[in-house]
């Protein structure tokens, strides 16, 4: 008689160990959205802000971002802000026992002079005065050149102390390796690295004062030659005591707040690695209940974690990987009910039936089980969306596959499966309601998704061409599901072979992802920002699971098929390796602010222009030019109202008497067909306008106007048509002719009015966000005033005009600016720079051939491609800024490798347990370590 082995136990436990520590490791340290910053920043004000004050201003912004991350952020942001109360200043240096404060001075060049000041307290009687610093453009100097000088005054004498390269300071990139050994001056005692760049140091040096004088003044010199001497602290010992006086210019590069907020943020940053760990171990469970291998369960699980958007939104700040472990929750709490044959005791899918087909009792221990699972998928669901409102989608889903699975037309399932519903729906019900009452009460807003719903159909959810949305979902170069999640390839034929398996039971797996995908398909922002198509991210555990069959079939069909899986892992890896090393904005904003705008049709003709067309790249043109900037095709656009309902007056007082041309831009741009009366009054009378035709493409009217003390130019705007009154700029200018009653109309220029209009001055209304002016008045102009009739207070609306997401254009569906290989290109420039790092010219020749330039596409040459370098690790972030603390760099290694030894040992735990021999789990645990080696030499190579 054979017998089977029973699984190991604690698999799913390993497994959650396992990712945890692998995030924990990889994790960012900082923050990456405005969601992220909503959620710490709400999460910090509610033990960590008596005040609350955050709350107080942003609460209405629930509605938005929802609650979920402030509420699970809570031990994380105590945490770190524990932490923040025993760590150092980042711009504190410790020498010799006496903390310095590294403060912004002046930089001297030849011929500089700067008044230091005093020491703390007033003038001291001083013996030594110490000076940390440092030089640039140094590289020339020789040993023992005087680069500056103190001048110390006591009782109207001057004592001249010099200053000497590699005496008392030396060039700051000396121990570079690219420019070691070129400096014909010695190094003199490192005390500290640069903030933000360990490569630069930090020289001390106690200079002799002649005898014990009191400091009355003090001064710093400039030396001579090319060279230029940067203090960045100073103090002068007092005679005697021996106690150090510190001399501050009060320029600090940060605060103490700030360092609270790095540490803080350093703790409430790990949230979503403990929330995608669980969502790995549930797709495990899931995979469990739904009887598959144990091998196939963990390779799925692990496929989920470190294969697929998984891994970098483990290190993001969104909400989707905390709403997505939640509603995966309610999933497995519906399989287990659906899943348990009728009539069993405790809910557990393997056991046999105790009494076949005997209805249940109300003493029934799987009644009651059903009734608890309930109210775990009602609670699941409920968080969910109080993290994510469209976690709607999943309720309704849930619900749908409940109506389908649960057996509830059948007599002997019926009372385990409504006991389920009931919970399910009831407890989330009266919660959600509850939720919503209480939001609309304290923060003044209810969800989005319940505000206006036709209107927030109409206007985002099926606004954009289905095609539009969809290609870029699934197949576009920069968000594709499948390029930036290869692993969810598998999902396609397992998708096939999990509904044959299962049946109805697979609709949630297969049916609900591809309704979403559709749904997101005509969402105007369908791509969401972030890396890759985060809207995208709770649906990839959904796709995991899908894929689990077509893992099962390649790793049962022999060495050949198993080889294509792992191939097929090793890709998918890579590409979230690409997201996780870089910062996911990195390479996106050098390409928004210096190469998007210069591109025709910002970049839309290489792909992509089905979207700028719906999103109105067409009519971009009719929205203002910034005007601050120096000018060229890089310019931002914006545009606001000055608006009435039904009427608005603009005021123009001026000091003096004078004669100018008033220019006013009239735009419709939301196509509302409005028509207006506008009427001009100045010292000379009123001429009234009837605007009376479409002017949304547009439209400039010039007036010729005087003006004088008492006598101010008013322009009053009254509603005709459906809508409010509208004027978006008053700009101004020389006299060009003669008055007329009519207005010289011009609807060729629209927004591109620089160098035509506003040559003496211009108001640009609300053309910032928060209702903001754009202005530089005329001398000639005493103020501007603005008044309305509405049902707003303000006069000023700001309009959005969708130029941020047109910007992404190239970045969405043009190949030579997709994220993937511009984070492939900085990831090369950053190997060069860690592991050749006196190759300077390695790195640089690389970063001067960006992605665009392998297609050979004409763009503006990147001004500084440097700052595009740097590994987006904590231990990086840590390493860069807190250099100069041994304390601060023992503690960040203790904490690494006690990390990497858990994931270590978790693996050498796991891979037995798989029947693997013990010489091959050993060679990969090996190979792991050593990678581990490698990821934290280069932490410290920056």
């Amino acid at each position: 008689m054979s017998t089977t082995a029973p699984e190991p136990r604690g698999i799913g436990r390993l497994l959650f160990v396992c990712l945890l520590s692998l995030y924990l490791v990889t994790g960012g340290g900082k923050g990456y959205s405005v969601d992220g910053g909503f959620g710490y920043e709400m999460a910090k004000t509610v033990f960590l802000d008596p005040k609350h004050e955050y709350f107080q201003r942003f609460k209405s912004a629930f509605a938005r971002w929802g609650a979920l991350l402030p509420l699970l952020g809570q031990p994380f942001v105590l945490a770190g802000d524990a932490l923040s109360r025993v760590a150092p200043e980042r711009d504190a240096l410790v020498v010799d026992g006496h903390t310095f404060r590294v403060e912004d001075w002046p930089a001297l060049g030849a011929g500089g002079r700067f008044e230091a000041p005093l020491p703390e307290g007033g003038g001291v009687t001083a013996d030594r005065l110490a000076i940390v610093s440092f030089l640039s453009n140094s590289l020339a100097t020789d040993q023992g050149a005087t680069v500056g000088q103190v001048r110390v005054w006591s009782a109207g004498q001057p004592v001249v102390l010099p200053v000497r390269a590699g005496v008392e300071t030396a060039e700051w990139a000396y121990d570079r390796p690219d420019v070691r050994g070129l400096a014909r001056h010695q190094r003199p005692r490192v005390v500290g690295q640069w903030i933000g760049q360990p490569r630069g140091n930090l020289y001390y040096a106690e200079v002799v004062l002649p005898n014990a004088m009191r400091v009355t003044s003090w001064e710093l010199l400039g030396g001579s030659g090319d060279a230029r001497w940067h203090v960045r602290a100073a103090a002068f010992r007092e005679a005697g005591s021996g106690q150090w006086r510190d001399a501050q210019t009060g320029a600090r590069f940060w605060s103490e707040r700030q360092t609270r907020d790095f540490f803080t943020r350093l703790g409430y940053s790990t949230l979503n690695a403990f929330t995608t760990a669980g969502t790995a171990a549930l797709v495990y469970a899931i995979l469990g209940l739904l009887e598959y291998g144990l091998t196939t369960r963990v390779v799925a699980a692990l496929g989920y974690g470190v294969a697929t958007m998984a891994w970098p939104y483990a290190k993001l700040d969104f909400s989707e990987p905390a709403s997505t472990m939640f509603a995966l929750l309610a999933v497995w709490a519906l399989l287990r009910v659906s899943l348990t044959p009728p009539g069993s005791g405790p809910l557990r899918p393997s056991s046999p039936p105790a009494r076949a087909h005997s209805p249940a009792s109300p003493g029934d221990p799987g009644l009651r089980a059903a009734f608890a699972l309930g109210a775990l998928a009602s609670l699941g669901l409920l968080l969910a969306m109080v993290g994510k409102y469209t976690a709607g989608l999943w309720a309704g889903a849930v619900l749908a596959q409940w109506a389908v699975s649960s057996g509830w037309w059948q007599a002997e399932s019926r009372p385990r499966a409504l006991a389920f519903g009931a919970m399910t729906v009831l407890p989330a019900g009266v919660l959600g309601v509850l939720a919503v009452a209480v939001m609309a009460a304290y923060a003044g807003e209810t969800p989005v998704l319940y505000r206006n719903l036709t209107e927030r159909l109409r206007e985002d959810w099926l606004s954009l061409p289905l095609w539009t949305g969809l290609r870029g979902l699934l197949f576009s170069p920069g968000k594709s599901l499948f390029l930036y999640s290869p692993w969810l390839l598998l999902a396609l034929p397992g998708g096939v072979l999990l509904w044959r398996r299962h049946r109805r039971l697979a609709a949630l797996f297969t049916v609900f992802p591809a309704v979403v995908v559709v749904l997101y398909g005509m969402k105007l922002v369908w791509h969401g920002g972030g890396w890759g198509p985060r809207y995208l991210v709770p649906m990839v555990p959904l796709l995991s699971i899908a894929a689990a069959p077509a893992v099962e079939w390649l790793l049962e069909r022999g060495r050949a098929t198993r080889g294509v899986l792992v191939g097929l892992a090793a890709v998918s890896v890579g590409v979230q390796l690409l997201g996780v090393a870089k910062d996911p904005e990195q390479f996106p904003t050098m390409v928004r602010q210096h190469v998007a705008p210069a591109l025709p049709d910002l970049g839309s003709r290489l792909g992509g222009r089905d979207y700028w067309v719906a999103r109105g790249g067409e009519g971009l043109a009719r929205a203002l030019l910034d005007p601050r900037d120096g000018g060229g095709a890089a310019r931002l656009r914006g545009l606001g109202y000055l608006w009435g309902y039904p009427d608005a007056l603009l005021e123009l007082p001026v000091t003096q008497e004078r004669s100018f041309a008033l220019s006013l831009y009239f735009v419709d741009w939301d196509r509302q067909a409005r028509r207006q009366t506008v009427e001009v009054e100045d010292a000379l009378g009123l001429r009234v306008w009837q605007l009376d035709t479409d002017f949304s493409g547009g439209v400039w009217g010039t007036w010729e106007v005087m003006a004088a003390p008492g006598r101010p130019v008013r322009v009053r705007l009254t509603q005709r048509g459906p809508d409010t009154a509208v004027l978006s700029a008053a700009v101004f200018d020389a006299p060009r002719g003669e008055r007329r009653e009519a207005p010289v109309l011009d609807r060729e220029t629209k927004g591109n009015w620089l160098g035509r209009y506003g040559a003496e001055g211009y108001v640009l209304f609300a053309w910032h966000s928060f209702d903001v002016d754009q202005e530089r008045r005329p001398n000639y102009l005493a103020g501007v005033e603005a008044s309305h009739t509405g049902d707003r207070p303000d006069p000023r609306i700001h309009v959005e005009i969708a130029e941020a997401d047109l910007l992404d254009t190239p970045l969405l569906y043009a190949a030579p600016f997709s994220p993937l290989l511009g984070n492939a290109w900085l990831l090369a420039a950053d190997t060069a720079n860690l592991v050749l790092p006196a190759r300077a010219d390695l790195a640089q020749a690389i970063l001067g051939r960006p992605p665009w330039t392998w297609f050979g596409v004409a763009a503006p040459r990147l001004e500084q491609p440097a700052f595009g370098l740097g590994l987006d690790f904590w231990p990086t972030l840590l390493y860069t800024n807190y250099a100069s603390h041994s304390g601060v760099i023992g503690a960040m290694w203790v904490t690494l490798l006690a990390l990497e030894a858990v994931l270590i040992g978790s693996v050498g735990l796991l891979l037995p347990r798989l029947g693997w021999p013990a010489r091959l789990a050993g060679t990969w645990v090996g190979v792991l370590a050593v990678g581990l080696m490698v990821f934290d030499v280069l932490q410290v190579r920056g």
